[in-house]
């Protein structure tokens, strides 16, 4: 996975801690457009512009929806065949600085449970398939 910034400026408010008993999701108003092997984000309220390459347009579509990281984690591993270990250690950088850059927003399990919201994850199954 492999992401590139616009800026190198380092955010002073670190965002949401991505965890197994967190959720995330792309963050609704934010500005995006895939090209043809890319995504590149523009965050709110800052002046970055993050590229996402590689497996990092995968990852974009799965945060369309609800997901734990071990949720990102199992499908992205399942679709490019690749150790989980090394899948985890390339998207939880990538998750916790997208969260600290405002792209995503994240919600505890328990808030979910109590507040009648989906289940973490996709209970559908829904993956992309990488084209």
């Amino acid at each position: 996975m492999q992401a590139a910034r616009g800026t190198s400026r380092e955010r002073a408010d670190a965002g949401p801690v991505v965890t197994d008993e967190v959720r995330v999701r792309r963050r609704p108003g934010v500005l995006w457009r895939r090209s043809l092997d890319a995504v590149v984000i523009l965050p709110p309220g800052t002046g970055d512009t993050v590229i996402l390459a590689g497996t990092g347009p995968v990852l974009w579509e799965l945060l369309a929806d609800w997901r734990t990281a071990d949720d990102l984690v199992d499908a992205l591993a399942r679709l490019f065949a690749a150790p989980a270990d090394q899948v985890r250690a390339d998207v939880e950088p990538l998750l916790a600085d997208l969260a600290a850059r405002g792209a995503l927003e994240a919600s505890t399990l328990e808030a979910s449970a109590s507040d009648g919201g989906a289940p973490a994850g996709s209970a559908s199954g829904d993956v992309p398939d990488g084209r």
